[in-house]
């Protein structure tokens, strides 16, 4: 093997990639996509609309446990991160629109379920449901657009879905505080059950996508990597549960140590079964490329860190506003909308500059560094802070956030080959959830230990530390000196979470610096077409070989393979004669 044919990391053996054409289904985008943004909405709206809502809720269910007010927003995404890579399989088995309604199915179930509860413990039972739900709404959706979007338009798409998970940020707050006050919490849950059925029916009339490969159930199901399943699964609910249980009972709790180190032992295990597993025939649940190749593993260490640090903010923001500015939940949802809007706005910018010009790294390195800087000055924010200091530190940040939803993915997918965009990209939806779900957790034991401590130190303060009596700290009969001091220890608490993103930002940019370039030129054709005749197929360029291009060391191009339907694909004539490779 040629030294231009080793991958960047300096492996052995280079990752082949095959000479492919991504055949595209025939879709009317204009009802496709609208569709599929609102699933991707729904999802992300009742990840936020119940954190504003969360103090109502408690009271109504008699319950001011610090652990279960965690374990409302933990349980969701614990299960919506375990669904995933499952999710991301099983397309490949069932199919990717039955993943998808049965996704939608659940999700709708246990909304109505969850709006229905009268026990906090029935509330997180369902809650852990509708994780189910929209995780497999989720990857479906992310696989179904890497489907039916060329990978020239992918980011320009994926910028759309990145402006929503910012709108859902910008009014989940806002719906969820205004129907806390006005009307019944359960409202928080059921307004998703009309806006579902709308998705579901446009997606179920209009929606095509490429099938599966025809092979048996009994040849699939035989060649799962069973045993993948059960450690990252495994791996990732002992992580989760780790975290939580350090919230109610301590990071020095038999419990907790316990649970976190078999779960990242189990995860550790997972990544190198993998790569063994390929080797022998297995069809992998992650593709070992992702451990073994510097952009694909820098590109979800970045992942990662943006999903923590965001997640971080976008559920204890509001927080800020209701705990230490004495805003209402309606309020305090306004008071988040530069940072949402802000992210969404720059989304949608970043999706067209990566569409025109084709580059992702500069626009990577440009949002880590401005999402730092937000973060660094949100520090900063206390009691006394100004609106308009407020809005102009959220608008920094925003600046940074907006990039770094979808334009790792299209660098992701861009150095992966077509048949592995399904599996790469749950890989990276299952990471960005493990870390938000981590990031939740973390943040309620930072924020919660800090205000502790503080509020220890102040006379008369210590009864603020629950939860339930913080909501009535601005009728409380108590002097103004007190209050204040009350109001500045969460202020102070708070801002310890952005201490500690700031640091996690920090690893994230550093990591980005080790990404590649790769083309983003791959061939497609319609379903139906073929590819035109004469045409020399050995031409790397106009083949879609993925190629990695960074500057002042030329092109290199990669071997060819035959590849298998992860999407679908057509082969050159070059190829009709060559024996396959078992590559799964």
């Amino acid at each position: 093997m040629s030294k231009d044919e080793h991958s960047e990391s300096g492996e052995s053996s280079e990752l082949a990639r095959s000479e492919e054409v991504h055949v595209l289904p025939k879709n009317n985008l204009w009802l496709c996509l609208p569709a599929l943004l609102l699933v991707t909405f729904l999802g992300s709206l009742d990840s936020t609309i119940v954190s504003v809502s969360l103090n109502t809720i408690s009271k109504d269910l008699n319950s001011s446990s610090q652990s279960a007010y965690s374990w409302v927003g933990t349980i969701y995404l614990l299960t919506c991160t375990v669904v995933g890579p499952v999710t991301g399989k099983m397309t490949d088995i069932m199919g990717m629109k039955p993943m998808l309604y049965s996704g939608i199915a659940l999700f709708v179930l246990s909304s109505g379920l969850c709006g229905a509860s009268v026990s906090m413990k029935q509330l997180i039972a369902f809650r852990g449901l509708q994780g189910l739900g929209r995780g497999m709404m989720r990857v479906s959706t992310q696989i179904i657009i890497s489907n039916i979007i060329t990978l020239q338009n992918r980011g320009l798409v994926n910028s759309l879905v990145g402006l929503v998970h910012s709108l859902s940020n910008a009014i989940g707050p806002l719906i969820g505080g205004a129907i806390a006050e006005h009307t019944s919490w359960s409202w928080c849950f059921w307004i998703n059950l009309p806006t579902s059925a709308i998705a579901f029916t446009m997606l179920f009339f209009f929606l095509n996508v490429s099938q599966p490969p025809h092979a048996s159930f009994k040849e699939k199901f035989n060649s799962f990597d069973y045993l993948g399943l059960i450690l990252i699964v495994g791996g990732a609910v002992c992580v989760l549960l780790g975290f939580s249980l350090a919230s109610s009972l301590s990071w020095q709790h038999a419990a907790t140590i316990s649970l976190l180190i078999i779960g990242w032992l189990l995860l550790i295990t997972f990544g190198i079964w993998e790569i063994k597993a390929e080797k022998k025939g297995v069809s992998v649940m992650v593709p070992p490329r992702l451990f073994k190749s510097i952009t694909p593993t820098a590109i979800l260490i970045g992942c990662a860190a943006h999903s923590l640090a965001f997640y971080i903010s976008g559920f204890y923001l509001p927080l800020y506003f209701q705990y230490a500015k004495m805003s209402t939940p309606t309020f305090a949802g306004l008071h988040v909308i530069p940072f949402a809007f802000g992210s969404s706005f720059a989304s949608i910018l970043y999706g067209y500059l990566l569409a025109k010009f084709k580059r992702y790294r500069p626009i990577i390195w440009f949002c880590w560094i401005f999402f730092l800087v937000g973060n660094a000055l949100v520090i900063n924010l206390d009691a006394k802070s100004s609106l308009a200091k407020q809005i102009v530190y959220l608008l920094v940040m925003a600046v940074g956030n907006g990039g770094l939803f979808s334009t790792p993915l299209t660098a992701l997918q861009a150095c992966m080959t077509l048949k592995q965009t399904n599996t790469s990209t749950s890989s990276f939806t299952f990471v960005r959830d493990l870390a938000g779900t981590m990031g939740i957790s973390l943040g309620g034991v930072i924020m919660h230990t800090e205000a502790v401590k503080r509020l220890s130190k102040i006379d008369g303060g210590q009864r603020f530390a629950d939860m339930s009596e913080i909501a009535s700290l601005k009728e409380a009969d108590i002097s103004e000196n007190l209050r204040m001091s009350v109001q500045q220890a969460y202020s102070k608490a708070i801002s310890t979470n952005y201490i500690f993103t700031s640091c996690v930002i920090a690893v994230g940019f550093l990591a980005s610096l080790s990404i590649k370039k790769y083309t983003l030129d791959v061939k497609n054709i319609k379903e139906g077409e073929e590819e035109e005749d004469g045409e020399e197929k050995g031409d790397g360029n106009k083949k879609g070989f993925r190629k990695e291009e960074d500057e002042g060391k030329g092109e290199i191009h990669l071997p060819a393979t035959t590849a298998s339907s992860d999407t679908t694909l057509v082969k050159t004539k070059d190829m009709e004669n060559q024996k396959p490779k078992q590559h799964l």
